[in-house]
């Protein structure tokens, strides 16, 4: 799948798409102050770099909730920050419960997850969504097309081999999670990669992918729905990872 990757990065077709998404990031940012914000998976990193090249002053963000963190999105933070040390960034966080009644994770802002970056950064936002994740999407583009007076979402157009073939391209890192593919038989373009646990998107198999693959972090969570005290996990509880 590397090798596909580095095949299609050479691609006219994605040279296109990627000047085509300058000057959409380009034409929203001229509008209005607006700001990008990122998940650290494939497309948002993948947007993060546009924006890290395009040279326009455009605040990255990320918003966080420790207790349901995927603990590798820092890796590929951490990577970009280092290689571009001039981003903007800015990172909101809110501490989360779990909710009997909700049965979902639930902070301060209740289901309104990025409230608190909304009231900091206002409400123009550039993401990194695409049209071919979901059939709202599609719609959404169909509809309004890549941007409206409030959103901006460069990447709509483009596919999943689009974004892998881009990070080969440029050599960016890649979360960890999508090599977590149960040896090939997962769609790496289907893993989630934004929190561990919750409501959304539990279908194709993801409570046992993640109770697979980050077992530490569903144990802690465990023992949080139960108001059962936070214990350190022995070494044989630490997480292994087939990649």
């Amino acid at each position: 799948m590397e090798a596909i990757d580095r095949r299609l990065a050479s691609s006219s077709a994605l040279d296109r798409k990627v000047a085509s998404a300058l000057r959409d990031i380009a034409s929203f940012a001229d509008a209005g102050p607006c700001y990008a914000s990122t998940s650290w998976g494939k497309d948002s990193t993948v947007l993060v770099h546009i924006v890290a090249t395009l040279g326009m002053d455009i605040p990255v963000v990320s918003m966080r909730w420790p207790e349901v963190d995927n603990p590798d999105s820092a890796l590929v933070r951490d990577a970009m920050l280092a290689r571009f040390p001039h981003l903007d960034y800015r990172e909101f966080s809110e501490p989360v419960a779990w909710c009997h009644e909700a049965c979902d994770w639930l902070g301060p802002s209740g289901l309104d997850y990025f409230r608190p970056v909304r009231e900091a950064m206002g409400d123009r936002r550039i993401s990194g969504i695409r049209a071919d994740e979901s059939r709202a999407r599609k719609m959404r583009l169909a509809r309004w097309g890549v941007a409206t007076q409030h959103t901006c979402a460069p990447l709509s157009r483009w596919t999943g081999p689009d974004i892998f073939a881009y990070l080969a391209k440029h050599d960016l890192p890649v979360h960890p999670a999508y090599a977590c593919t149960w040896g090939g038989t997962l769609d790496r373009e289907r893993v989630r990669v934004d929190i561990i646990g919750g409501v959304t998107g539990t279908g194709r198999d993801r409570m046992d992918w993640e109770r697979r693959y980050y077992p530490d972090e569903v144990a802690s969570q465990d023992r949080m729905k139960q108001g059962v005290r936070h214990v350190t996990p022995k070494k044989s509880m630490t997480r292994r990872k087939s990649c």
